[in-house]
């Protein structure tokens, strides 16, 4: 078998490069076409969790759960995952951990930590709220930006190799507002 390959002249070659650049173009820009995406709404026992994937880690997740009988309140908690191993993060479970909130100081309390692929994901709680006073809060942000902040007795690069991660909030509204009412659905 012989094989022959053809001349590939000029304008071939010029059209090749255009659709290459082209696709790097669409690789550049899709991180964030990613972030646009719709929050995630589903039951989950007897809860509805709104969720809104990181911009910086995909799977850090930003979570709305909004209990059955309790329709109207959101629980807020979020994830970040780290390479730590567990067992040094147990520790911080049940503490206060400094954070930034879109560069202001803020707190948030680790509810739990849990091994997960080839590290550690530590969950976060933030508070209970009342969805309408709450909503109107997080609607004034666009985007909603941690960074686990050092401080005299912590130092975050310790526990976390990614200290800082977004969540796009522009269509959290819209996803609030549809688990609530299915919430309101199923608690019937």
């Amino acid at each position: 078998m012989e094989l022959h390959f053809k001349h590939i002249d000029y304008l071939t070659m010029n059209h090749l490069m255009k659709k290459i650049i082209f696709l790097c173009l669409i690789c550049l820009f899709l991180p964030k076409l990613a972030n646009s995406e719709e929050p995630d709404v589903s039951w989950a026992g007897n809860m509805v969790i709104v969720s809104v994937p990181g911009d910086v880690t995909h799977g850090d997740k930003m979570r709305f759960i909004i209990k059955a009988g309790r329709c109207n309140q959101v629980h807020h908690a979020f994830t970040i995952y780290t390479y730590v191993k567990e067992p040094k993060l147990k520790p911080l479970e049940n503490k206060t951990i400094s954070l930034t909130l879109n560069n202001r100081p803020f707190h948030a309390r680790v509810i739990w930590t849990t091994p997960f692929l080839m590290g550690t994901l530590v969950w976060f709680e933030i508070g209970n709220f009342p969805i309408e006073e709450y909503l109107s809060q997080l609607d004034r942000l666009n985007q909603f930006e941690i960074k686990v902040a050092s401080s005299k007795d912590f130092v975050a690069e310790d526990y976390f190799d990614i200290t800082k991660n977004s969540w796009d909030l522009s269509k959290l509204s819209k996803g609030i507002e549809k688990g609530r009412k299915l919430c309101l659905l199923g608690s019937t």
